[in-house]
């Protein structure tokens, strides 16, 4: 394993980097989340896409938003990749994380989007609500209420795991 040097970018803060399992028009994919401030996202709050050179003093300056933050709805405060995208017969399979303020403190949830197999730009099935969210002792602990995601493993069979 090579270190290589932080992530170059415009963002206050950038979270949650997913790299894209391949090159799009000869350059790297990277799934983005910048935002302004910790828990006030502002302008720049959303899942986002960008596009690299290289890996090697990785640079992104310009960002795009694909999903975008919504007040009171799961996508209120925070919204990112946690897996890498599955390659499917109908397009790129995300499972992401979205964040919503309520009165117990934040909560995590896990949603599911479809993007173009000719354009990860874009999105073409998007269900409503959440995937998965925190039930039970998930609700409780150091890190109360929150799901997270940093895995997505389809086998030849058809089964997919989430981790």
């Amino acid at each position: 394993w090579e270190r290589l040097s932080d992530l170059g970018h415009p963002s206050k803060q950038q979270r949650n980097v997913v790299l894209h399992p391949e090159l799009v028009n000869g350059k790297y994919l990277l799934y983005t989340r910048p935002m302004a401030h910790f828990m006030h996202p502002g302008a720049e709050g959303g899942f986002c896409w960008a596009l690299a050179d290289s890996m090697e003093q990785c640079v992104i300056n310009d960002q795009h938003t694909l999903d975008r933050q919504v007040y009171h709805t799961i996508k209120e405060t925070k919204l990112g990749a946690g897996a890498t995208p599955l390659r499917t017969d109908h397009g790129w399979l995300h499972v992401a994380h979205a964040v919503r303020e309520c009165a117990s403190g934040m909560r995590y949830v896990l949603y599911a989007f479809v993007t173009a197999l000719d354009d990860p730009g874009r999105i073409i099935a998007a269900p409503g609500g959440y995937l998965l969210a925190p039930f039970g002792s998930e609700r409780v602990g150091d890190v109360s209420n929150v799901l997270f995601s940093n895995g997505l493993v389809a086998r030849s069979n058809g089964d997919v795991f989430l981790y």
